[in-house]
């Protein structure tokens, strides 16, 4: 029986790769993956890899096509399909958790249950362009690859972004540059903006400047006067023009491009306290909005 739980499992199978002799066929025990175990997928496999920490991996021969056409090609003195595959062991020397993430990709198939640290993932994909499995296509949308990266998008915006940007993946990208709103553009290492190539620095420096011009657009103009009256006149609306442009300016010089529509407006909220014109609260209250609103439309991804 095979547990479903993450990692390899010892198991008592017998050796299929001994030479054949008069004495019963002897076992041994080995560690098997739990995902690509003899049978676990039909038809039977015809492949055995063994990783570098000896864990058995049982896949078809079959996978290794298109995108996979050549794959271990570099370390493989034939292709996958020769039959001395079939008798011989295909060793692999990488751990059973890099060697688990790659054969899942050529299947199409999620890794997620064997939460994976973010670290072994790109690793694995770095490793994957070794061996000329081009990891791109396997990263496609609605890919299960894909859909890894973006479940470790919350907790690594930077470093997902730098490997979407290093293999032109604009749709992990873009994702994930919403994330990445607060992000110091200082703490970008000269090595990651290298990694990530001039495009798509380019395309999250120009995220962060749009939206800061855009902010500050947004707010420069105060709310308008209206008709001065005996309560409430041209001097006492300049009293709240100039508070407006002082808010302003500090939304502009300290905000990020992160700023949340409920915080502009947050800002702007104790200025109703200070008015007693219900002509100004009203107008301000609609310049209040109106910010808001064109604060929300503004992009807020590559």
């Amino acid at each position: 029986m095979i547990p479903s739980s993450q990692g390899p499992t010892t198991l008592s199978l017998p050796d299929r790769l001994t030479p054949p002799d008069d004495t019963p066929q002897s076992s041994v025990v080995v560690s098997v993956s739990t995902a690509f175990y003899p049978g676990a997928h039909s038809p039977l496999e015809n492949l055995i890899f063994s990783s570098q920490d000896s864990v058995y991996f049982y896949v078809h021969s079959s996978i290794f096509s298109g995108d996979a056409k050549y794959a271990f090609r570099p370390i493989l003195s034939a292709p996958l399909s020769d039959p001395r595959y079939e008798v011989n062991m295909v060793h692999i020397h990488e751990t059973s958790e890099i060697l688990n993430i790659i054969f899942h990709a050529i299947y199409n198939m999620s890794c997620l249950k064997n939460s994976p640290s973010f670290g072994t993932i790109v690793t694995a994909i770095e490793r994957m362009q070794f061996y000329e499995i081009g990891p791109k296509e396997y990263m496609a949308p609605s890919t299960p690859l894909h859909e890894l990266l973006l479940h470790h998008m919350p907790r690594h915006p930077l470093e997902v972004y730098t490997l979407a940007a290093h293999y032109d993946l604009y749709d992990i990208a873009r994702a994930t540059s919403a994330h990445l709103l607060s992000l110091s553009l200082s703490s970008i290492s000269d090595e990651m903006a290298i990694r990530m190539g001039p495009v798509y620095l380019k395309r999250l420096l120009n995220l962060h400047g749009n939206r800061t011009s855009a902010l500050k657009y947004a707010v420069m103009i105060p709310p308008m006067l209206h008709p001065p009256t005996d309560s409430c006149t041209y001097n006492d609306q300049g009293k709240l023009s100039r508070a407006w442009v002082l808010v302003a300016a500090y939304l502009v010089w300290d905000s990020q491009p992160s700023l949340s529509v409920y915080s502009l407006e947050a800002a702007f909220r104790p200025l109703q306290d200070e008015l007693s014109c219900p002509q100004c609260q009203d107008i301000l209250a609609r310049r209040v909005r109106e910010a808001a609103q064109e604060w929300a439309g503004v992009k807020y991804t590559i």
